[in-house]
């Protein structure tokens, strides 16, 4: 059975920050993409509090997600956004045993 794993993180930008985190976030995430492994990355701003982030990845398997995460990659990033960050609210990893599309809720 294929196994999938999905990380999903959700954190606050210090006020002021947020473009600053656009820069960094929009080089990091082309990398990481382009990992063996990494299947899709999203990232979502919450319309209540334009500061908080959420973002997912979603990898197939686990060797993938770990070797994302020893990367230098996730290092160099890690230490360019860790001043921006006010807080992480949420850092969960899931494993799926089986994902789909569903129909927009229009069709």
């Amino acid at each position: 059975e294929t196994m999938m794993l999905i990380r999903h993180v959700q954190f606050t930008i210090k006020p002021g920050k947020m473009e600053q985190y656009w820069q960094i976030a929009k080089g990091a995430e082309a990398q990481a993409s382009a990992m063996d492994g990494v299947v899709k990355t999203h990232r979502f701003v919450d319309p209540d509090n334009p500061n908080t982030l959420f973002a997912y990845v979603e990898f197939d398997n686990e060797e993938a997600a770990a070797a994302l995460q020893a990367s230098p990659l996730m290092k160099e990033y890690g230490a360019k956004i860790s001043p921006l960050i006010e807080s992480w609210d949420v850092y969960m990893q899931y494993t799926v045993s089986k994902a789909e599309s569903l129909k927009p809720l229009n069709e």
